[in-house]
């Protein structure tokens, strides 16, 4: 534990140094950008479950006459116990240069570990050409190698490539793409995506997506060869002025990563979950809001709904504000209420404070006795100046199972949490 938290840190500390002097060599060359560093701390006493992780992330922006030039960096480092023991505790997420508006036109190249930001999903360690087709449209392609799935360093083993096309202009977004990866030669994994969003109004706007993927072989837990619905998704909202709103949103998917050459026991079950969001304002600075959803699990047909309450108050004596909820949870196994409330304050429109405590009640089937939890949380977000930006939140929870053995685990445990973010823009 001591070993991989110095390990974390000097990772932070170390990529701290290096940020540090990237805005006066930035400066030097009329390059703006953006650094930003994470952390990320949770310790649990009831066992070994600490999880440490830090984030670096620099972007670099150069405007040239023709070509703008950008640089797009992030990593993560971990310490404490990993969620798979295989996983490497340092993970390079994106290191690419994109430059765009070549030679004056539209056309965007980027090279290097890359999201394809119009394919969700897709990543490579290679090229992506974007093309631009008229005012609002374009097409791109992109190919190369893929980041080896499990300790993400650099392979041969496994490539990819795809194509995507999109629009988007003041009311129509939409995107549609496919990609494929091969592993040692033989296809790995294929999908096909795409998108669509609609605001035909400041007062409406909706938007959908949809993942096909194609298994490539059969197995005996249900999974069919062929191509199959992985996750869709719908969300509408609708606003009437500052006087009330309403959002309605439905998803399904299934809790699995078609990649053929991972060996893992596949559960191809699908997952639904429906939602409706609703608050009306009593005045300019109150209002009441309500929420519900409903999910049914599809490996063991069990269904689930969650009701809440609540009234939000801003503007009190011009800088506080108040948060109050209440919520029923019959969710598959677990039943239950919680009760939240939060203080806050908006001060010199460049900090806000928030105090918040929720308190849980829950039984789980086939028990005897309720599980307690008591949460109490502050966090913190402050625009130091017009470059540097500061996010922390505090969490303190303590439960209590009675009903646990307490000589194989302990019926009362607390757990802290701790999340800080530094941005630095020159």
């Amino acid at each position: 534990m001591v070993k991989n938290m110095k390990k974390i840190f000097t990772g932070g500390f170390l990529a701290a140094l290096i940020a540090a002097a990237v805005p006066s060599a930035a400066s030097a060359m009329d390059i703006k950008g953006r650094i930003s560093e994470s952390l990320f701390l949770q310790n649990d006493d009831a066992s070994n479950q600490s999880y440490n992780f830090t984030r670096t992330r620099l972007y670099l922006n150069g405007l040239g006459e023709e070509t703008d030039f950008h640089f797009d960096g992030q990593y993560r480092t971990s310490g404490g116990k990993e969620y798979n023991s295989s996983i490497d505790s340092t993970r390079i997420d994106q290191a690419n240069i994109d430059m765009r508006h070549i030679g004056g036109t539209r056309t965007r190249f980027a090279i290097g570990r890359q999201y394809i930001d119009p394919m969700p999903g897709a990543r490579v360690d290679g090229l992506n050409m974007d093309f631009a087709l008229g005012e609002t449209g374009g097409a791109g392609l992109f190919g190369g190698t893929k980041a080896d799935p499990l300790h993400d360093y650099f392979t041969a083993d496994y490539t990819t490539y795809g194509f995507y096309t999109y629009l988007r202009n003041k009311s129509v977004s939409t995107a549609l793409g496919v990609a494929t990866s091969q592993h040692m030669g033989n296809e790995d994994e294929m999908y096909l995506y795409g998108s669509f969003a609609w605001s035909p109004s400041d007062a409406m706007n909706m938007y959908s997506s949809v993942r096909v993927d194609n298994k490539v072989t059969g197995d005996a837990t249900g999974g069919k060869e062929g191509p199959d619905i992985t996750n869709l998704f719908f969300n509408f909202n609708y606003r009437w002025g500052w006087a009330a709103r309403i959002n309605m949103s439905y998803s399904q998917y299934r809790a699995i990563w078609l990649q053929d050459s991972m060996s893992y026991s596949l559960d191809h079950s699908i997952n639904r979950n429906y939602g409706m969001y609703g608050d009306v304002s009593l005045s300019r600075t109150g209002k009441v809001y309500a929420d519900v959803s409903y999910a049914t699990r599809g490996n063991d047909g069990k269904e689930g709904n969650i009701m809440g309450l609540g009234y939000r108050q801003n503007e009190l004596w011009s800088v506080l504000y108040y948060n109050l909820a209440y919520r029923l949870v019959n969710y598959y196994t677990n039943k239950g209420w919680q009760g939240f409330f939060a203080l806050g304050a908006n001060v010199r429109e460049n900090i806000t404070g928030e105090l918040n405590a929720t308190y849980m009640v829950s039984q789980q089937d086939g028990a005897t006795d309720d599980m307690t939890q008591m949460i109490y949380g502050a966090s913190l977000n402050f625009s130091v100046s017009r470059q540097l930006f500061i996010y922390g939140v505090v969490e303190y929870s303590d439960q209590n199972i009675p009903t646990l053995n307490a000589v194989k685990y302990p019926s009362s445990y607390k757990t802290s949490s701790v999340f800080l973010n530094l941005d630095y823009r020159f």
